[in-house]
């Protein structure tokens, strides 16, 4: 393989690793109705529950869990208490906690529609896709007219590889269209890109890129897999456009960085025959990479460096 196809098969189109910005994230329990009948009763519970939940709003989610364990010490069937202190625990990266509380809110309470929604976030952090999915689909059960549960079950397909699946979620969610919670359909063009794109549909790729860009102009991550798009298909000045906007606009990046369009800019300026542009971006990637700690990648695009300033007629 040349350099070139090297570089597109290693970086190419970004794909889908985190719901950070293509997924939504927990929601906390005062958004919504708390069943009437487990309103908590024992008031050194509530003032413990009370004091938690305040913890929270302030940014202390380890005051706030262990506010939340005194509250469940008193009280072990004080369902918000678990809920708060799983929301608490996502904030501290702890995602099989969070699991765990929420897997007692279910025991609890099998109705509420917000939990199952929280436990399929914290099985995508986790990587227990199959997990998202069971809980994304007593989510619809529960809640059938919800875009961003679609949009996290199709994400989850995506990580599985089962894009025909995942492309069915996204349609869903466009046509209901309601019910986006943090994200908007912009998210969903996105991934539903990322699924045509990987079975190969280009042009549906292509416009599902570029009617998120409508949604969103400030979304780089969409000009980044637009560009990546149309380098494969060899139509590097539209590919070179779309790199130089994702780049201009720099925000919205989802699970993505600067360092991958600066690449991706570089496999197009290098078969434009432009080596000493590609050279500065493959530059500009590595030094990126290596503050990432991405040394896989940073390896990477040193070596297509190096190749390239062997080559005559390329300033070192």
């Amino acid at each position: 393989m040349s350099s070139i196809h090297q570089a597109i098969a290693f970086l190419g189109v970004a794909t889908v690793g985190t719901p950070t910005v293509l997924a939504a994230s927990p929601q906390t329990w005062h958004n919504h109705q708390l069943p009437q009948m487990l309103i908590v009763q024992t008031p050194s519970a509530e003032n413990f529950l009370k004091q938690g939940l305040e913890k929270l709003r302030v940014g202390d989610k380890r005051g706030a869990v262990e506010d939340f364990n005194r509250a469940l010490q008193l009280k072990p069937d004080d369902i918000q208490a678990y809920y708060e202190r799983g929301v608490a625990r996502v904030g501290l990266h702890d995602y099989n906690g969070a699991i765990k509380d929420w897997n007692e809110v279910v025991r609890l309470n099998p109705t509420v529609f917000i939990v199952y929604y929280n436990l399929g976030i914290a099985h995508i952090r986790i990587g227990d896709y199959q997990g998202a999915i069971a809980d994304y689909n007593r989510a619809i059960q529960l809640k059938p007219d919800c875009s961003v549960a679609y949009n996290n079950r199709g994400f989850s397909y995506i990580q599985l590889k089962d894009y025909k699946a995942a492309i069915e979620d996204f349609n869903m969610a466009l046509e209901i269209n309601q019910n986006w919670g943090d994200i908007s359909p912009a998210s969903a063009y996105v991934n539903r890109g990322i699924a045509r794109s990987k079975l190969e549909d280009y042009q549906g790729a292509i416009a599902d890129y570029q009617r998120s860009i409508q949604f969103n102009s400030k979304n780089s991550l969409a000009y980044n897999n637009l560009g990546s798009i149309h380098l494969q298909l060899k139509d590097y000045k539209a590919a070179i456009e779309d790199f130089d906007m994702a780049l201009k606009i720099n925000q919205n990046w989802g699970v993505v960085s600067p360092a991958i369009a600066y690449a991706n800019r570089g496999i197009v300026r290098q078969a434009l025959g432009d080596k000493q542009g590609a050279i500065n971006d493959y530059q500009t990637a590595a030094t990126l990479f290596k503050q990432q700690g991405d040394e896989a990648k940073y390896q990477r695009v040193q070596e297509l460096i190096r190749r390239l300033q062997q080559q005559p007629g390329t300033i070192a």
